[in-house]
């Protein structure tokens, strides 16, 4: 009896690890490709085709347009979750651009 709740407990952290890793590669993501947005968004290109490329660039980082505004919404329920997030954003944008100055 205790060897199967031994194994029960530990098929029971390896999902919870398994879904931890998930959330955490979606964040990193949904973090990515909001500092893709923003960066085009600083382009200067008339808003138009702006809007295209920005679509694009979601589109390509496999959401819908309207899947993307919810799970940034989503993102923004506490302050700890979001702090959290735009400090992905932050270190995300830093990367891209110091890596569009090499």
């Amino acid at each position: 009896m205790n060897s199967s709740i031994v194994r029960s407990c530990v098929c029971l952290c390896a999902i919870l690890v398994a879904s931890c890793d998930n959330i955490e590669q979606e964040g990193q993501r949904l973090a990515n490709t909001y500092a893709r947005v923003l960066i085009e968004r600083e382009g200067g290109l008339d808003s138009a085709t702006a809007a295209k490329h920005i679509d694009s660039i979601i589109k390509a980082s496999g959401y819908t347009v309207e899947e993307f505004e919810r799970r940034l919404r989503e993102h923004g329920t506490t302050p700890k979750d979001l702090r959290s997030f735009y400090d992905s954003v932050s270190t995300e944008l830093e990367r891209m651009r110091s890596d569009s100055t090499r």
